[in-house]
């Protein structure tokens, strides 16, 4: 649904200014070309315009679940900005984010995708919940990828959200590692006051066992989103979103 993403697009804008990003996918980011203030504006307008196509649906339910989303997003996003550089944060914190995030909006997608097409409510849920755990395993990727992609690939800055005061799931790993994870949450409190900071970071988070621990954990998501498209019907589509699941995981930006 071209709404989604719509919403996805006004959120990544927005994503944009609060992290001061130059670039996305390799291209200069609206605050980047434009500057802030037309960025949020831009932002604003997108979101607002899937609103109102949204009302077109007969099915009531339709704008209902676009504008929880919508809510669920921006709280993800409240959570995050009140938790920049907090060492205290635990994996369960880090999961409510990213559900609110990035997973909710995947999964709305799969359960919206089913309920325009008439689908039973069986393979509404059954999409719906597929939609969520590989929007949880996406993330967790992305996460990784933050850190070791190549940048030239990733399209953006390595280790960005780390700079920006934002614990994902490797940092928090490694916080919680040893001998890594003294000296790191000492640097992350003083919130890197020079480059050398910064540098010493990455290569803590780097030499502790987060890596392999993030893997395991959006593999497990992926083995969850796989087993809601067992009972779909034999379509080509089927073995379309099984092969979507292990590229998730696979990918390298």
């Amino acid at each position: 649904m071209v709404i989604l993403e719509m919403i996805h697009l006004s959120s990544l804008i927005h994503d944009d200014v609060l992290d001061k990003a130059q670039f996305r996918r390799g291209v200069p980011t609206v605050n980047a070309q434009w500057g802030e203030a037309l960025a949020v504006i831009t932002g604003d307008y997108i979101f607002a315009k899937s609103m109102v196509i949204a009302t077109i649906y007969k099915d009531k339910r339709i704008p209902n679940i676009l504008i929880n989303l919508s809510r669920e997003m921006i709280k993800g996003e409240l959570y995050q900005h009140a938790n920049l550089f907090n060492i205290n944060q635990s994996i369960r914190d880090y999961l409510y984010r990213i559900k609110r995030k990035t997973a909710l909006l995947i999964s709305v997608s799969g359960q919206l995708g089913a309920m325009v097409a008439n689908a039973p409510d069986w393979v509404v849920d059954s999409l719906k919940k597929y939609g969520y755990y590989l929007g949880m395993a996406f993330q967790i990727t992305d996460d990784i990828l933050d850190f070791t992609s190549e940048e030239r690939e990733l399209g953006k800055t390595l280790g960005n959200d780390l700079k920006q005061g934002i614990l994902n799931l490797p940092t928090l790993y490694a916080l919680n590692s040893k001998p890594e994870g003294d000296r790191l949450k000492e640097l992350i409190l003083k919130r890197f006051n020079n480059y050398y900071d910064f540098e010493e970071a990455i290569k803590l988070i780097k030499s502790s066992d987060s890596f392999a621990k993030s893997s395991r954990l959006a593999e497990s998501y992926v083995r969850k989103a796989k087993k809601w498209l067992t009972n779909l019907p034999p379509i080509p589509t089927k073995s379309l979103l099984f092969s979507l699941a292990d590229l998730v995981i696979s990918r390298k930006f």
